[in-house]
């Protein structure tokens, strides 16, 4: 979708100050070894810091770093990839309360860690359908220090940290313009999220811990082999249009945020059929803080513009992907440089 006239205005990440060392995990039996040698560097633990508390504080910031701050919001989009709360609670209400502070329209994103791929596409289209709407504020935040959680140990591939993100949306100005966004599903990949494990009860009201190598044992080969043909498919379909709807091609793509990853070769896997370079990505930004849920794409693109890697000129490609399967694009151009950086 072609988002001409929609504008970054602010964006915010919080980031706990505990950052705990795989060389530390390792020696202390929580993390595996071979998990170290993926690459991974550390990952951020807020403790007992709510979730929803890491999306507030980087809301704030998004705000704060927003020419028209809290008055200039009509919607709030929120989602997390891990529990936020109370079973019956609404999480976007409690982040509502205390960002914006006022009587919007504020809605939950159930999408795993692409929620906030998805929040730009549904933002945007609010945005578009009426004129007199201004803006709008996308906020997420992941704690995984919970009992049925190992965040060292729930993926063989990966290790888990606590952020807080969010990324303000203008109808009218910003120091960067999103020209396009795109996703596109393919459901017969859904059972790849779920392996073997009964869908009620949910596994949490049960006691059952998340563990995604259990349910990746019980793949079978049909979908493996579906998958391999169709999850590249999908990430390029979803580039292309992306990069044509946004009227730019690869070569004037500066800078690429993504799903953190400890190896370079997981992103090569992701990046090189689609005609980028892993060096164009945040690899190192990743492998520092640990995969955040939901964060990744906004603490990626703000930790480009705070840090100058991306300046006037420059277009960034978000590309992500979550549980359905889905994939998701945007391309943003920054236009000027941020008034923080």
């Amino acid at each position: 979708m072609k988002t001409h006239g929609i504008f970054v205005s602010g964006v915010g990440t919080y980031l706990p100050d505990t950052l705990v060392k795989l060389t530390d995990a390792v020696e202390k039996g929580w993390c595996a070894p071979e998990t170290a040698e993926l690459g991974w560097v550390s990952a951020r633990v807020a403790g007992d810091m709510p979730a929803v508390d890491l999306a507030v504080r980087a809301g704030k910031q998004a705000l704060e770093r927003s020419p028209g701050g809290p008055d200039d919001i009509d919607i709030l989009l929120y989602g997390g990839a891990h529990h936020q709360g109370p079973d019956g609670w609404c999480p976007p209400q409690y982040v509502q309360r205390y960002t914006v502070g006022r009587d919007i329209f504020a809605v939950g994103l159930s999408n795993s860690c692409n929620a906030m791929m998805c929040a730009l596409e549904l933002a945007a289209n609010f945005l578009r359908a009426q004129p007199e709407r201004t803006g709008a504020l996308l906020c997420t935040g992941d704690n995984f220090d919970t009992p049925l959680f190992d965040r060292w140990r729930a993926h063989e591939g990966g290790v888990f940290g606590d952020v807080g993100s969010a990324l303000a949306l203008s109808s009218t100005a910003g120091f960067a313009e999103l020209l396009s966004v795109c996703s596109q599903s393919k459901p017969e990949l859904e059972e790849l999220s779920r392996g073997a494990e009964p869908i009620h009860p949910p596994s949490c009201t049960l006691g059952k811990p998340m563990d995604f190598e259990a349910r990746f044992a019980n793949y079978e080969g049909d979908l493996l082999e579906l998958a391999a043909q169709l999850v590249p498919e999908v990430y390029g379909s979803v580039v292309r249009r992306t990069l044509t709807e946004a009227g730019v091609d690869n070569s004037q793509i500066t800078r690429i945020v993504h799903q953190a990853a400890g190896s370079p070769v997981h992103l090569q896997l992701l990046f090189e059929p689609l005609g980028f370079d892993v060096e164009q990505g945040t690899l190192q930004f990743g492998q520092l803080n640990g995969r955040s849920g939901c964060s990744d794409h906004f603490a990626g693109f703000d930790h480009l513009v705070t840090t100058g890697q991306v300046g006037p000129g420059d277009h960034v490609l978000f590309i992500g992907g979550g549980p359905g399967m889905v994939a998701s694009c945007a391309v943003v151009r920054i236009n000027e440089r941020a008034p923080w950086a």
